[in-house]
């Protein structure tokens, strides 16, 4: 079957660029001063990276937003299935988390590409995202609002987001500061993070002990790969060992993600800018004002593994109390890799998205 790109052509009255002519796209959607550059981008090969699919690829260019970061540069790979952006319908935005990138999602974008618009990004610092040394640009409300100006860009005006770890936690910021955009969304592994930073807070949890990870991030002790997985226990760079890499396949992910250093350094910004809470903040009782702030009216498929390392059982418990339509599914045996590990997954995910958006 031929890969159609997404972004070939962005005809859509409110996008004025193509991937042919890089131009700059000044938007009502988009606040006031920002604009964004669409631009072609041509793959990047290695005979020593092993086989992978083709997908349309290219870089979208924000400017106008605030210090410390004003000009982000995005990379995108896409897939659709007809000849013509459809923005009529929502786009499919797969968002990777830690240590990985857009590449991440290749088996899924081909699934999900022949049926809808859609779209996987290298997260800021990630792969050929750009990487600002500043960890004020890693904040999770500011990543989600590049996103947004993301879709705006490509000219959608509802999003699914797809995601996992890291990602799957810009997608619940997403989801609290963009809901007239959302809808629905698709969660895997990370819990809500309401629920999450309340076990987090308690310094004898179960989430606590399995986040000492993140102390020792935040603390600089984690400067390389090896002090990394030292610092993740025994199941540290676990990701290495997936056969999603296997053979040659893994220098892609080495070369892309983990060296040279600096970029292993930019990934980590997102737990250093990350908020530590406190018991305070986050009681066991939600306040009226918290179900607010962290609510999800839209629905959420959300998918995490009995198995799973990072996140304990306990940071899921209460989630309905923000999310009232939420299809909340533990699979016994499954770790924090079940995006990759769990073939049953892009199915069971598809058929939550055709419900959604017939």
């Amino acid at each position: 079957m031929r890969l159609r790109p997404l972004l070939t052509t962005l005809a859509s009255a409110a996008v004025i660029a193509t991937l042919g002519t890089a131009a700059p796209v000044a938007q009502a959607a988009l606040p006031a001063g920002v604009t964004c550059q669409v631009k072609p981008a041509t793959p990047k090969t290695s005979l020593a990276w092993g086989k992978w699919a083709r997908f349309d690829e290219a870089d979208v260019q924000l400017s106008g937003l605030p210090a410390p970061d004003p000009t982000p540069s995005y990379h995108l790979l896409s897939k659709r299935p007809g000849a013509q952006a459809n923005t009529g319908r929502p786009l499919l935005l797969f968002l990777h988390g830690f240590p990985e990138f857009s590449w991440a999602w290749e088996s899924w974008l081909t699934t999900f590409g022949a049926a809808y618009d859609s779209v996987a990004i290298d997260l800021k610092g990630y792969a050929q995202s750009s990487r600002p040394s500043d960890v004020a640009a890693y904040d999770a409300s500011r990543l989600a609002d590049e996103i947004d100006h993301i879709v705006d860009c490509l000219g959608y005006s509802q999003v699914i987001p797809i995601a996992h770890d890291w990602g799957a936690g810009l997608a619940w910021a997403y989801a609290f500061r963009h809901a007239e955009k959302l809808k629905a969304m698709v969660i895997l592994a990370t819990p809500h993070p309401y629920t999450y930073r309340r076990e987090l807070a308690q310094p004898d949890s179960q989430q606590r002990q399995r986040s000492q990870y993140i102390v020792d991030i935040r603390s600089g002790k984690v400067k390389d790969p090896i002090s990394l997985g030292q610092a993740s226990g025994p199941d540290g760079l676990q990701l290495l060992q997936l056969p999603f890499y296997k053979g040659a396949r893994l220098n892609r992910l080495l070369s892309q993600v983990f060296f040279p250093n600096s970029r292993l350094m930019a990934e980590l910004n997102y737990y250093k800018a990350m908020e530590w809470p406190t018991v305070e903040a986050y009681p066991a009782v939600p306040t009226a004002q918290a179900l607010k702030d962290y609510g999800v009216q839209a629905p959420v498929l959300a998918i995490w593994g009995q198995a799973d390392n990072y996140f304990s059982p306990k940071s899921w418990e209460g989630v309905e109390a923000f999310v009232p339509n939420i299809d909340l599914r533990a699979i016994p045996g499954a770790d924090h890799w079940l995006d990759h590990n769990r073939p049953e997954l892009p199915g069971v995910v598809m058929d939550f998205v055709k419900r959604v958006a017939p």
